[in-house]
């Protein structure tokens, strides 16, 4: 086959395994751009926010039953010592076995490494990828939380400032109440803007540092 032929049996080949619009949009962040308050922009933010609570929940059964893992890991380890001390207690009573007493060696040495090896894997499965998810779900996701908690407080405020400046006439208007209620509309532009951003960098995570941290899951895996 020339080489054109190749290309194309590869191209069909790859095709059949996966949806090809969906790797290409796998490669791509779908952020939230910074825009005036409107019905188009809320409904934008209510959208992502549904993604970010089902995400929050997927991410936190995976820390659950990853502290069970680590809590079973630990127990295991510590029971293989156990074992491990248990066996070459009274050793001398096989003196007359010195092939059983050899073998009691060997299995000793086999513990002792079983329980290593399970204690490097355990905290390169907690600090490369627990102590990583955690953070998101205490940091990440919370901070997005308090940021809608400030934009909400803050836009009623304003339209309690607007509903006020607006139906005050002109004439009764001082340059404290403009100065008063462009001061409260500035504050809420600055509460949404942060709030989207922090939106943004939790999806972030997830295109970026959490396929890594799985990686480096999988790699813990292979190496111990």
């Amino acid at each position: 086959m020339n080489s054109t032929n190749l290309k194309e049996r590869a191209n069909k080949e790859i095709t059949n395994k996966f949806d090809i619009e969906k790797l290409k949009n796998s490669l791509k962040i779908e952020f939230l751009d910074f825009e005036k308050d409107s019905l188009s922009i809320r409904r934008k933010i209510a959208n992502k926010e549904e993604k970010l609570q089902k995400l929050e929940k997927i991410v936190k059964s995976w820390h659950e039953f990853g502290e069970i893992i680590k809590k079973n890991f630990e127990n295991l380890g510590n029971s293989l010592n156990n074992l491990n001390e248990n066996f070459l207690l009274d050793v001398e009573i096989f003196d007359e076995c010195p092939d059983l007493i050899s073998l009691i060696y060997t299995i000793q040495s086999i513990l002792g490494d079983l329980a290593t090896q399970i204690k490097i894997f355990s905290a390169s499965f907690e600090n490369s990828f627990l102590n990583q998810i955690k953070t998101f779900i205490t940091c990440h996701i919370q901070e997005i939380k308090e940021a809608k908690s400030i934009v909400n407080k803050n836009q009623e405020e304003y339209n309690n400032i607007s509903y006020k400046f607006l139906n005050t006439k002109k004439s009764y208007l001082k340059e404290s109440n403009k100065e008063n209620y462009d001061s409260h509309l500035k504050t809420l532009e600055y509460s949404r803007y942060d709030f989207i951003n922090k939106i943004n960098t939790a999806f972030l995570f997830t295109k970026v540092d959490l396929p890594e941290k799985i990686s480096l899951f999988i790699y813990s895996f292979m190496v111990n």
